[in-house]
C-alpha cells in the first residue's frame, strides 16, 4: 500500500514539473512586431526597410509596412492588444512620420530611427527633434546611421548632439563600409546602407529583441 501510495506521488511531482515547463517556455518569449516606416519613396522594393523584411521575419519577427503615421499609431496599439512588444522603425523621412506617431500618443515599446533627419528645427520636412519638442516622449531608442551617409537631411554630425538632446533614452549603431553610386540621398547610396543591409538590419532586429 505505502509503495504504490509513493510511485502515485512520484507521478504527480514529475508529471506536474514536465507538464508546466513547455508553458514556462512560451510565456518567456514574448512575440515582437515592427512597424516600419519607409523613406520618401514609400512602400518600393528598394528602400531599405522593404528590402530588410524577409531578414526581419526569418528573425522571427512580425513585420507591416505603412506611410502613415495615424496608421502606425493604429497598428502598435492592435499588437499590442494581442500580448506582443511592438518596435516602430522609421528609415529617412520615415523617420519623421515615426516621430509623429509617437509625438500623437503612440505607445511602441521601442523606436529605431534610420538614416533620419535627427536635426534641426526647421529643416526641410521636418525633424525628429521639431516633431517631438521633448525627449520625454522618447521610448527606448536606437539610431541606426552610416558614418559616410551624404545627405544634406541626414548628416552623421547630427547623431552625437541628438543623443545628448534624448538624455540618456537613445543610443547610436553605427554601419561604415558598403558602397554604391547616385544621388547621396537616394538608394544604391550609403544613405540606405548600400552594401550592409545585413549589418544594419540586424542592429534592428538585435535591438527590437531586448526592446522592454
Amino acid at each position: 500500500m505505502h509503495a504504490r501510495l509513493l510511485l502515485r506521488l512520484l507521478a504527480l511531482v514529475v508529471f506536474g514539473v514536465i507538464g508546466t515547463a513547455p508553458i514556462l517556455a512560451r510565456s518567456a518569449a514574448q512575440p515582437v512586431a515592427l512597424v516600419l516606416i519607409p523613406g520618401a519613396g514609400g512602400i518600393h522594393p528598394r528602400d531599405f526597410l522593404v528590402a530588410s523584411q524577409p531578414i526581419f521575419q526569418s528573425a522571427g519577427l512580425e513585420t507591416a509596412l505603412t506611410t502613415s503615421a495615424g496608421q502606425a499609431a493604429s497598428l502598435i496599439a492592435q499588437y499590442k492588444a494581442q500580448g506582443m512588444r511592438v518596435v516602430l522603425v522609421g528609415m529617412s523621412l520615415g523617420a519623421v512620420t515615426a516621430a509623429q506617431a509617437v509625438a500623437s500618443g503612440a505607445q511602441p515599446d521601442g523606436v529605431v530611427f534610420a538614416a533620419g533627419g535627427l536635426l534641426p528645427p526647421g529643416t526641410p520636412n521636418g525633424s525628429v527633434v521639431e516633431t517631438l519638442g521633448d525627449p520625454s516622449r522618447l521610448p527606448r531608442t536606437l539610431v541606426l546611421h552610416h558614418r559616410g551617409d551624404q545627405c544634406v537631411l541626414t548628416p552623421p554630425e547630427a547623431v552625437p548632439e541628438f543623443i545628448r538632446w534624448s538624455r540618456g533614452r537613445a543610443r547610436v549603431a553605427w554601419i561604415t563600409g558598403g558602397g554604391g553610386f547616385g544621388p547621396p540621398c537616394r538608394p544604391n547610396t550609403p544613405h540606405t546602407f548600400e552594401g550592409r543591409t545585413q549589418a544594419a538590419a540586424g542592429a534592428i532586429v538585435q535591438f527590437a529583441r531586448g526592446s522592454r
